[in-house]
């Protein structure tokens, strides 16, 4: 096995995110999502076929408000992206390939910042960490399925990022103030 230099720049040299989902490498940034078979990057990693031979298995923009790209993940169903000021999905993603729409499902208004998404794939629960102002922050959660809004969740201090429990009970936020609030729950 060898390591592989693309030949080509991605996303303009503006890579966002990637994630690896179902069978694809899924990769975002600069309002342009890529998608890519990892059996045909596994092939040239081991030397079966060339890195000037792969190429993507499909690609889609989408109107994201000019911002760059920098979170992606998939429920069963849907592709989820994200930027610095609100989150996307697109339904039947696999399906629809490079025609697919992207939805809205949150959006905040500068200086109100995204600071972190994470997705609970056992109990199909999004977290949206937010800093709204500098005295209020957030944490929102959404049913990953229907993308219908569960609740809100008042943080003392700027979210930073967010730690989902393998087991999908606690989910770990880290703050800037580098202090962690530890919260439980479930899928009800």
């Amino acid at each position: 096995m060898k390591l592989l230099k693309y030949p080509k720049q991605l996303h303009d040299g503006n890579l966002g995110a990637c994630a690896a989902i179902h069978d694809c490498l899924v990769t975002v940034g600069s309002e342009r999502v890529s998608v890519w078979d990892t059996k045909q990057l596994l092939d040239t990693a081991m030397g079966k076929s060339s890195a000037n031979e792969l190429s993507e298995l499909f690609s889609s923009k989408g109107d994201f408000n000019n911002e760059k790209l920098c979170y992606v993940f998939a429920t069963d169903k849907k592709l989820f992206v994200g930027t610095d000021h609100a989150l996307f999905y697109a339904d039947s993603w696999l399906e629809t390939r490079e025609k697919m729409v992207f939805n809205s499902i949150y959006r905040v208004e500068p200086p109100s910042t995204i600071t972190d998404i994470k997705y609970d794939p056992l109990n199909h629960i999004l977290f949206i960490l937010v800093s709204l102002t500098s005295k209020k922050n957030v944490a929102i959660l959404y049913e990953g399925r229907t993308c219908t809004r569960l609740a809100e969740i008042l943080l003392p201090t700027k979210p930073m990022t967010g730690i989902i429990d393998p087991m999908g009970q606690i989910f770990t936020i880290v703050s800037a103030d580098r202090s962690i609030s530890i919260y439980q729950y479930n899928s009800k």
